[in-house]
């Protein structure tokens, strides 16, 4: 151990590394969270495959970083596979591109043990520069109660276990407002429903830059293309669009 005086210090300025301009940096671990029904997976899945998909400039007129995105889902498998078709459809986007994002369909626990098998398939599956991962939701991806302030350090603390073999970002979604996640985090974004058909995005802490402007989306209807359910009815979703 040392002690140095703050006079012997010279630290070499470094500019900001934004993944997202403003909203996400690099290597930060950032939560996204919102009552049910507020957009949280969408907004999630926008910004996951506006950063696999190299045609897309930019993410609603914000700079963006292009890399591989691994996406810890343990809901319905299916209900994110029309997301992820309806996102790919309204925007164009070609098969190499969507090969960026990589989907966990299944509730994993996160321990130490279970980092270390997910970085071995993160390994054996060739993802290219992974920049993100993304965990939807914490709840069904947590051990331990999620309130308690040792639990959530050791959560997040095997999340970086991967950040740093990766050098990436991690997104964690949660309905709720949690204390110690909120104290823990580096970034803290809420989702919020203004009309049937629209929302918002806050940015409800940044600890590495003045926190952001509120950003507005519709939620523009998508018909999958050449999907029905079992009443012969299209298949549909929701993209966002900037208002």
């Amino acid at each position: 151990m040392s002690v140095v005086p703050v006079t012997m210090l010279r630290p070499e300025l470094q500019p900001m590394k934004w993944l997202i301009e403003g909203w996400l940096p690099e290597n930060s671990q950032a939560m996204l969270y919102g009552e049910s029904g507020t957009g949280k997976s969408f907004v999630a899945i926008d910004m996951a495959l506006s950063i696999a998909c190299s045609e897309i400039t930019d993410w609603h007129g914000l700079k963006i970083k292009h890399g591989g995105v691994l996406y810890l889902y343990g809901e319905n498998f299916y209900r994110i596979s029309v997301r992820l078709v309806g996102w790919a459809q309204a925007h164009g986007a070609k098969r190499e591109d969507l090969d960026n994002i990589r989907i966990i369909p299944q509730p994993i626990t996160i321990t130490e043990e279970s980092i270390k098998d997910i970085a071995s398939e993160i390994e054996a599956d060739g993802i290219k520069n992974l920049k993100l991962i993304i965990v939807d939701s914490l709840i069904w991806h947590f051990a331990g109660d999620p309130d308690s302030y040792s639990d959530a350090v050791q959560f997040l603390n095997n999340i970086a276990i991967l950040q740093e073999r990766f050098d990436c970002a991690a997104l964690i979604i949660d309905p709720y407002d949690r204390d110690a996640f909120f104290t823990l985090a580096d970034i803290a974004l809420q989702t919020k429903q203004l009309t049937n058909t629209s929302i918002s995005l806050l940015q409800r802490k940044n600890r590495t830059d003045t926190r952001q402007q509120p950003l507005y989306f519709e939620l523009t209807r998508v018909e999958i293309d050449g999907a029905t359910d079992e009443d012969g009815d299209p298949v549909t979703t929701v993209t966002l669009t900037s208002k």
